[in-house]
């Protein structure tokens, strides 16, 4: 009944747009959680959700068993392929994505995600405050397991490395750590863009001391992505530290990063923790400044949790997401396609890899294209989608 309605309201949004924000909404009931958390990939004709839950929601009405995912106990209308589990741990020091790793990004662009500073304590909305975190490690030893895992090989193939942090306390001591990775994967033959993912960088001279860096090695760039998350009541759910910055306070912040010459700017932010009027008023505030990172990172499941997320998500539902997404393409007159898992729009088929397509069949039930296992891909229907 919810996605019937849907459908009516939101021509425009795909039928596996739909199902996405539902889930994304109710969450998963997982009968196997106790072997890790449950990661696969959505896919309709033309594009594909990459999916994964850090947490089992004992109500949803989706459920995963088996590897097979239901809506109330019934099969959905796409082909769900089941990736692997991941142990529910806060994350790894570094791991690769393209599809020789089992996850799709744009081009399909080999990156780099490192994130060696673990310790961040948690905002009060983030399910990471469940799980023991990883120790922090030097970017000598990270590394050190880096090349392990290269087995021989450079980095000369990355097109990105992408930098995540917990908190150094400093914006120097953040400077320092970038300009340390980034010398490091130029010495193993990168060559690409550095894209840093977090909020400590705020001083002039710290940030023209990277950018200046980034030029003497030749790279292709260096983008941010300011970890914004939720525009108000910033001082209730975020952590010590972050709650100190107000809307105004990070809006001067990204000011001065284009002010220093940081061409690429994004914000990440976090559907579900604001009310729609306060997430419109700030979206049309930053709109000319950055480009919004999505991550429908879902509330974890408490006995608190309605005093987490927003009145509006409660009451709106999946709606919400469809209205925040609309909202966006119509405030920038365009979609955002990215790599960022959890994002309101999906990656389009055509934009991910031919690789990645023939590894599926693409066959034909009732004249409808649907996707089934990975045995003998039939190139001239593939071909169909470019």
């Amino acid at each position: 009944m919810e996605l019937e309605k849907l459908k009516e309201r939101y021509p425009d949004l795909s039928l596996l747009d739909l199902y996405y924000f539902s889930m994304k909404y109710h969450g998963v009931r997982d009968k196997d959680k106790n072997r890790g958390r449950p990661t696969w990939n959505l896919i309709d004709d033309n594009s594909l959700y990459h999916i994964t839950f850090a947490t089992s929601e004992p109500y949803s009405p989706f459920c995963i068993e088996d590897q097979r995912l239901s809506l109330s106990k019934k099969s959905i209308p796409f082909r769900v392929d089941f990736v692997e589990r991941v142990a529910v741990t806060i994350g790894r020091y570094f791991y690769f994505r393209n599809s020789d790793y089992m996850t799709p990004t744009l081009d399909d662009e080999l990156i780099l995600n490192i994130n060696l500073q673990r310790q961040c304590f948690a905002c009060k909305f983030c399910q990471f405050i469940l799980y023991k975190t990883q120790p922090d490690i030097s970017e000598d030893e990270g590394f050190k397991l880096i090349d392990l895992s290269l087995k021989g090989n450079n980095l000369e193939n990355v097109s990105e490395i992408a930098i995540v942090t917990g908190l150094f306390g400093s914006s120097e001591k953040v400077a320092d750590h970038i300009i340390k990775i980034i010398n490091l994967a130029v010495e193993r033959g990168f060559k690409g863009r550095i894209f840093y993912i977090g909020f400590e960088l705020t001083n002039p001279k710290n940030i023209k001391k990277i950018l200046l860096n980034i030029e003497q090695n030749n790279l292709k760039g260096f983008k941010i992505a300011y970890t914004f998350e939720m525009f108000n009541k910033r001082n209730y759910l975020m952590h010590h530290i972050k709650s100190k910055y107000y809307f105004s306070d990070i809006v001067s912040i990204l000011k001065l990063l284009k002010d220093c010459g940081v061409i690429s700017l994004e914000y990440t932010y976090i559907p579900a923790l604001d009310n729609l009027d306060d997430f419109k008023f700030g979206a049309e505030k930053l709109a000319p400044l950055a480009e919004p990172h999505i991550s429908i990172f879902r509330p974890w499941y408490n006995g608190q949790r309605f005093k987490q997320i927003s009145y509006d998500f409660i009451k709106e539902g999946p709606e919400y997401l469809c209205k925040m997404r609309l909202f966006y393409e119509e405030l920038y007159g365009k979609k955002f396609y990215g790599n960022n898992l959890g994002n309101l729009w999906s990656f389009p088929l055509n934009k991910i890899s031919k690789k990645w397509i023939e590894e599926v069949i693409i066959g034909q039930v009732d004249g409808r294209r649907y996707w089934i296992n990975r045995t003998n891909p039939r190139k001239n229907l593939i071909q169909s989608i470019y």
